[in-house]
């Protein structure tokens, strides 16, 4: 496909992509009105669950943010009891970050709702859209080295 073709193109579904992307963001907005979890903590909960113990900078790597902002989202996940700080023994300075058996379950939960309100949205398409649409998000994912 030329550049001119491509731009033009990206430019007309660019509007579902974000539709796409506030879709997964919010597969269960009663429980994060319930929990009052925004988006990032839920993300921040997610990749913890799914690694264990991680410094900030890390964390904030993994989600693009800055250390200020990560401390922030940790802050308000430590005080309802969903992640926990602890020290590393051999250099007290460094702290790293878990979620709890708590954080964890909630993660849990929350990849398992959005992992059904994708299927239900899938499920629109006829089969062959539906292996295309995977195939895509592959494609990507390998490009953007984003395998997990």
């Amino acid at each position: 496909m030329l550049d001119d073709e491509l731009i033009r193109e990206l430019g007309r579904v660019q509007p579902m992509l974000f539709f796409l992307k506030e879709e997964v963001d919010y597969a269960e907005p009663e429980l994060l009105r319930e929990l009052k979890l925004n988006i990032s903590q839920i993300f921040a909960l997610e990749i913890l669950a799914r690694t264990g113990l991680m410094t900030m900078g890390e964390l904030a790597g993994a989600m693009r943010v800055n250390a200020s902002t990560m401390t922030r989202v940790i802050d308000g996940l430590v005080d309802r009891g969903m992640v926990e700080r602890t020290r590393i023994p051999d250099d007290r300075r460094m702290v790293k970050i878990r979620s709890t058996q708590k954080g964890k379950g909630l993660a849990r939960r929350m990849q398992e709702q959005r992992s059904k309100h994708l299927v239900a949205n899938l499920k629109l398409l006829d089969d062959k859209h539906q292996r295309k649409f995977i195939e895509v998000l592959k494609a990507w994912e390998k490009v953007l080295g984003k395998k997990q």
